[in-house]
């Protein structure tokens, strides 16, 4: 029972901004204990290529960890194949393909944007806008 006057947030299917769902890995395993202190890239299907997102948060000297996740739930949870999620356990961006100029994201997350900041910020879901896939151009 939720307490009156209490506000809930439930986030549909993971947008930029809010928590990332809970979920349990093989083992038994909370996803909260496998994030770190450093940006954590989500891949919910191991045949989607994120060399570009790993090689632009290396140039960046951003810390990113790589978590495959083969859990069928899981992609059902979050709604798409690639998330990265922010320190703070929050999604920064979720994508079914890595954005064609990939630094331009790692720089969007770190605060580094060429964007204004509000603009960037109410946008951030729009993937196909703001960091364009190979699928979208």
């Amino acid at each position: 029972m939720i307490p009156s006057g209490m506000v809930v947030r439930v986030c549909i299917r993971c947008p930029p901004g809010c928590r990332a769902p809970h979920i349990w890995l093989d083992g038994g395993r909370s996803l909260y204990d496998a994030l770190g202190p450093e940006y954590t890239h989500l891949r919910f299907d191991p045949m989607v290529c994120i060399s570009g997102i790993v090689n632009a948060a290396a140039q960046r000297r951003v810390p990113l960890a790589i978590l495959d996740i083969a859990i069928s739930d899981a992609l059902a949870t979050y709604g798409y194949k690639l998330v990265l999620l922010r320190p703070d356990q929050h999604v920064a961006w979720r994508g079914n393909e890595e954005p064609v100029v990939c630094v331009d994201l790692v720089d969007h997350v770190r605060g580094a944007s060429r964007m204004p900041t509000a603009f960037a910020h109410n946008r951030m879901a729009a993937t196909k806008i703001d960091f364009p896939t190979a699928g979208t151009r």
